[in-house]
């Protein structure tokens, strides 16, 4: 018998059961049971559960495919796929059997993640009642009501109330007589209507765990286990820190986060993990079954609790009405309304809720049973001589004696040696060596001194006729006359003789001329031409000044590092190049600088071998600041500044 003769059978057998003078008054009570042996759960829809792929449904906006993975009933389901669109999937048909006036119930099966999809109850195709499908990504069972008309059709539909991307299944869909019909006692604001269909006493231990987490003691030992002793005030053990060792010690715990830390055996929260926890802790008693995800009931008997049979029928003749549905966030309370579901609502049973006081207390009993000992090191480390050791060490390798104070053992300075009397002093001779102090070399050159001669007796350590050989004289001792030496400045202001513009690869075997012809070639090619416009200015050190507030500026500066020596010291300094927008640079772009040591001798004047250059090519508009330090002398010997301006 097929499933349209099974509902010919059932109207037929509806309309037998009560008297026809007696029709008005019942219309609505044979629409609400079951008769032995026929589904209550008369469904109008056709391939309800898309057994014949997607045969009498319709779909727009979207793809839809079988489905033949994830399903509720049956072997198959509706996959509707979308990017960016508003799809949908529904089916109208001609009621069955008596319909009009009478609330129905339209519904499916769906599993989705989006936030934007929802079924709705259709008559003769106009939305009657849309309900919101949750974003679980299981499937769950939405249901919606409607009126049947007196002629037309009805149907029920699910769609995205807006573009959407992604997928939703859809299986086991319904229109029919509303499926649970039976009427529900009141019951206090106190309690919750449970799954069996009774009323108990709603507190946490009938809550299962979700989101909000209940207070446990392992809950706060596995909090407690990931602190360290960064959460945690000194106290008489000191912690180990860079200011008692000198030195800065970067904090590190303030800059990670879970994401730097592995997962051990306290696992992090994911829905996945929540969704799979929740599934396995449903189960079912009898009159229900629970079988693979599908919850299915028993036939109620005299000696079997389960679901309403045809000659129950009479005791549930005033039905409760249909229940509105309300929303995710809310309970069916016990005086029949729905009520916002949070702890607010939750009277606290035998699992607790959080408070500061629990915590607080909790924390101060384990506290004291704790020391050191039990808590792991974090970016506050505790003290070990080893440590301390070893920082000891890497910040004495940055001192000098300039960091420690003098002392009863004296350090050395030249006024010191010059004024140190030369106590044992008697002329002598000989030749002054590296090993000699200084009282044996003043010994010996005043004795040397003594036995000279008038005249020449030797040159450059040989006797006899003297023929000058490779290596008795420098440049130094070399008067320049017309043949001038060589100098950075005089190379700096030679003229570009024969130059011309080109194009080319500048290489290691050019010239100075061949790789400024080049330069300036292919600058002019890519910019077009190139000015220069050399000038011969006179800065001054520790002087801020701007050589262009318009152009970029070659800026080169020779300087000649002297410095006055006694009978022995040293002498240093450095000069910078510093150039940035500041009013007085900061920005180090450039430095010469040397040091000058002299032994046991004379009063000497000396320069650090020749003058040094500096260079910088300035950005228009930034300053510049020539900055010397030390106890050198800079002079300028040349400067040279060369603005570039590019043409068309």
């Amino acid at each position: 018998m097929n499933k349209k003769w099974n509902r010919i059978v059932a109207a037929i057998l509806l309309l037998l059961s009560v008297p026809f003078s007696n029709y008005a008054s019942q219309t609505r009570v044979l629409n609400a049971g079951q008769i032995d042996g026929i589904s209550s759960e008369l469904n109008h829809l056709e391939n309800e559960g898309f057994e014949k792929g997607l045969n009498d449904w319709i779909s727009s906006d979207a793809t839809v495919t079988e489905e033949t993975v994830n399903y509720v009933r049956g072997s198959k389901a509706a996959k509707i796929s979308m990017s960016s669109q508003t799809g949908m999937l529904y089916q109208n048909v001609n009621p069955h059997g008596l319909a009009e006036g009478i609330e129905l119930e339209a519904s499916c099966k769906v599993k989705t993640s989006l936030t934007n999809i929802r079924l709705c109850s259709l008559v003769n195709n106009v939305e009657q009642q849309c309900i919101d499908v949750p974003s679980t990504n299981y499937y769950f069972n939405v249901i919606s009501t409607l009126t049947g008309p007196s002629s037309g059709n009805i149907g029920v539909k699910v769609k995205a109330d807006s573009n959407a991307t992604g997928v939703v299944y859809v299986d086991d869909c319904f229109i029919g007589f509303p499926k649970s019909l039976k009427g529900i006692d009141a019951a206090t604001t106190a309690d919750y209507y449970r799954g069996d269909k009774s009323f108990q006493t709603l507190d946490t231990s009938v809550v299962p765990e979700n989101g909000n987490l209940y207070y446990t003691a392992a809950r706060f030992n596995s909090a407690l286990s990931a602190k360290s002793t960064s959460d945690v005030s000194e106290g008489s053990n000191l912690y180990y820190t860079s200011a008692r060792a000198n030195s800065d010690f970067d904090t590190r715990l303030a800059t990670k986060s879970t994401s730097n830390l592995s997962e051990g055996s306290n696992l992090y929260y994911t829905d996945v993990r929540a969704t799979n926890a929740a599934v396995a802790a449903i189960s079912a008693s009898s009159p229900l079954t629970y079988s693979s995800g599908v919850v299915g009931c028993q036939t109620a008997s005299g000696s079997q609790a389960g679901c309403l049979s045809s000659s129950s029928f009479t005791t549930f003749n005033a039905k409760e009405p249909a229940i509105t549905a309300g929303t995710n966030l809310q309970y069916y309370r016990g005086d029949k309304t729905f009520q916002t579901l949070n702890t607010t609502a939750v009277p606290e049973g035998s699992n607790l809720y959080y408070t500061n006081a629990r915590v607080d207390t909790e924390f101060d009993t384990r506290l004291a049973t704790k020391s050191t000992s039990n808590l792991a090191e974090g970016s506050n480390l505790y003290f070990t001589n080893a440590r301390v050791d070893s920082e000891f060490d890497v910040r004495l390798a940055t001192k000098t004696t300039s960091n420690l104070t003098e002392g009863s053992n004296l350090y050395y300075t030249n006024a010191r040696g010059i004024g140190s009397t030369l106590t044992g002093f008697s002329a002598g001779a000989g030749v002054v060596s590296s090993s000699d102090s200084i009282l044996q070399s003043i010994q010996k050159i005043v004795g040397n001194v003594s036995a000279l001669v008038t005249g020449v007796s030797s040159v450059f350590g040989r006797t006899g006729a003297v023929v000058a050989t490779a290596g008795d004289y420098t440049s130094a001792q070399i008067t320049e006359v017309t043949n001038l030496f060589f100098t950075n400045a005089r190379a700096i202001a030679a003229t570009l003789t024969s130059f011309a513009s080109t194009t080319g690869t500048v290489t290691s075997s050019d010239s100075i001329l061949t790789a400024l012809q080049k330069i300036v070639g292919n600058l002019a090619l890519k910019y077009g031409s190139v000015t220069y416009t050399p000038s011969t200015p006179t800065r001054t050190l520790n002087t801020n000044f701007t050589p262009s507030a318009t152009l970029a500026v070659q800026a080169c500066y020779s300087l000649n590092l002297s410095c006055t020596l006694t009978i022995a010291g040293t002498c240093s300094g450095t000069v910078e190049l510093r150039s940035d927008t500041n009013a007085t640079p900061t920005t180090v772009r450039g430095t010469i600088g040397n040091t000058l040591t002299l032994g046991v001798g004379v009063v000497v004047s000396t320069t650090t071998g020749g003058p040094q250059q500096i260079c910088y090519l300035v950005p228009p508009g930034h300053n510049v600041r020539l900055v010397s330090s030390g106890t050198i002398t800079p002079t300028f010997v040349s400067q040279s500044e060369v603005s570039v301006a590019f043409g068309p």
